[in-house]
């Protein structure tokens, strides 16, 4: 049997079975594709001609299968429902009567003492020699000296000796003496806010 079958709205073929079978496979027809043994028709679908079912092969599918696990530590008790666990928080409390017969209850005896261990024991008895040798005890900070004062007057005597020089070294030449001046003041001022307020004392 062959068969032309209309693919992509153009008829080809023809096919014979194993042909068809391969289309089949590759997903090419389905059981829709119109299909006719003349290229000119009658078209009918495949699934209505016979024995065209046996082109399409069941799929295989695949599952995951189901892993079972061991269970190790089972619960001695059956688990408690929430519902009763509520029922018995609201119920009031009730203490017992006084009157019932019975003795006493015995007073717990009191805890004893929790003994230090010897990590416990050996830390305190360094503590104990550190404080026997003084190693507690701050001992005074001596007193920084302060050079930055000392390098601000010695850099000022230097920058403003040379200022003065100029000025006295050129009396009739008064553009030198306007620069000098206002050098004078301008490093000075520099220089100190450098030294005081961005610096630190050092």
């Amino acid at each position: 049997m062959k068969l032309f079958v209309i693919l992509d709205k153009a008829v080809r073929g023809p096919f014979d079975r194993d042909q068809l079978r391969q289309l089949a496979e590759a997903g090419a027809i389905a059981l829709t594709t119109e299909a006719s043994e003349s290229a000119t028709g009658p078209w009918t679908k495949l699934q209505e001609i016979p024995g065209s079912a046996e082109l399409f092969p069941q799929r295989r599918r695949f599952e995951f299968k189901a892993k079972t696990f061991e269970q190790a530590n089972r619960p001695s008790a059956p688990p408690v429902d929430h519902r009763d666990l509520i029922a018995a928080a609201n119920k009031p409390l009730q203490p017992p009567p006084a009157s019932l017969p019975g003795p006493a209850p015995a007073e717990a005896p009191p805890a004893a003492a929790r003994r230090p261990n010897e990590v416990e024991e050996i830390l305190r008895i360094n503590r104990e020699r550190e404080k026997e040798l003084g190693l507690d005890a701050l001992k005074p900070m001596q007193a920084r000296p302060n050079r930055r004062l000392r390098d601000w007057l010695v850099i000022l005597a230097v920058i403003n000796g040379l200022f003065v020089w100029l000025l006295f070294a050129n009396k009739g030449n008064v553009t030198v003496q306007m620069f000098a001046l206002g050098g004078m003041v301008i490093l000075s001022a520099g220089i100190t806010w450098i030294m005081f307020f961005v610096m630190d004392r050092y």
